[in-house]
Formats: structure tokens, sequence, C-alpha cells
């Protein structure tokens, strides 16, 4: 990943170094939602959360269609997608639900503390239920931070690494942690610094234990 003056990461986020952001102990089990928190300039309602059934669709609000775009990125979140798939999930790309699991969306938010990516359970979310760590959130917010393209910081240049960071917010839409146990994981706490772009067997089992 590439580097600038002050980068963390954040719980529910994509940053590029691993130096916590507020208090974030460690879970053996690397799964399940976390407590809500607004992000730098209280930009969202930050966190991870569960889904409210096995069935995921995500609608690609204005994705790649304004000047505030990261090109590539529709493919790498159905990429994403595809590879939750692989679990005992269906997921998928539906532009006519009008009440999807997650919104997905990519604008400039400036340097929003290093943060590249995040995902939001929104105060205006279509449903939201349970208590952490079983907390579900439908309606949920994916945003990438097209200043991280635009700077060309090395995070969404290649298709790769686009893939890299999709498949890491979209798994804290179904209550995937940050992992520091393993880069062979997309959800590595650091995602794109040298992570693979896919899920592992192990977040693959905490997926169909739950759902």
């Amino acid at each position: 990943m590439g580097r600038s003056a002050r980068l963390f990461t954040a719980v529910g986020a994509t940053a590029t170094l691993a130096v916590v952001l507020g208090p974030q102990p460690a879970h053996a089990t690397n799964f399940g939602s976390t407590a809500c928190s607004d992000g730098p300039g209280s930009i969202g309602r930050w966190c991870v959360s569960l889904a409210n059934n096995s069935t995921h669709a995500g609608n690609y609000v204005n994705l790649e269609e304004t000047t505030q775009a990261i090109p590539g990125l529709s493919t790498a979140m159905t990429a994403a997608l595809a590879d939750l798939n692989g679990t005992d999930m269906v997921a998928y790309r539906d532009e006519n639900d009008s009440v999807p699991d997650v919104w997905v969306q990519d604008w400039n938010y400036g340097t929003l503390d290093g943060i590249v990516a995040f995902v939001e359970c929104p105060t205006d979310n279509s449903g939201e239920g349970g208590s952490n760590p079983n907390r579900w959130c439908r309606g949920q917010r994916a945003k990438f931070n097209v200043y991280y393209w635009a700077s060309d910081n090395g995070y969404y240049d290649t298709a790769a690494q686009r893939q890299s960071v999709a498949c890491h917010e979209l798994g804290h839409t179904v209550g995937l942690r940050h992992r520091a146990d393993s880069r062979a994981s997309c959800m590595w706490e650091v995602a794109g610094d040298n992570a693979d772009n896919n899920y592992d067997a192990h977040d693959r089992a905490h997926v169909n234990s739950r759902y």
C-alpha cells in the first residue's frame, strides 16, 4: 500500500497502517458486530454489522457514474460478491432493489485521516435489530474514497487492489472483523497490504456458521 502522513485503521474501515483509532480489543473469533461510532469529521456511523439473513443484495449507487469515481470498482465489487457466494450466503447485485442489504458508492471524501473505504450502519437504515456481537443492519453503506485513487496512492490502481478493498468492506457487512493473523484473507487489518483479494477458509467458516 502507499503511505501518507497520517494513516491508521478503524473498525469497519480500510486504512493504510495498522495503528488503531480508539479502543479496538482483540477478538478471538474475528467475527461479530461492533459498536457504532462517528467517523472522522462525523462522516457516517461506522461499525461492523451482521446481515439479517443469508441473502445479501448490493445496489451500486452512482458507482463510476460521476466525475468523483473509481474506474473498475463495480467490477471489483461484483467479484467480491461472487466470492461471498462461495459460502452459504447468496450474494448478488440488484439495481432494482430499493431496500438492499448494502448500498455501494464511491465519492471523494478527501484525506479522511487516511481512510480509503468504510462501512456504516446509517441512522436511516431500513432495519436494525439485536445487540452486539449479534446486531444486524439492513441498508448498510459501503463507501469507497475516490481521493485515494485520484492521489495515486496504490489502493485502487490495479484490479487486484480494488477487489481486495471491495472484498474487505463487503466482509464487514456480514460480520467479518479485521484479521491480524494472516494476509491470506482480504480481511487482513490493512486491506491491500500484500493481502489476498478473497476470503479464506477461516472467514468462510464464520459466515457459514452464522448464515
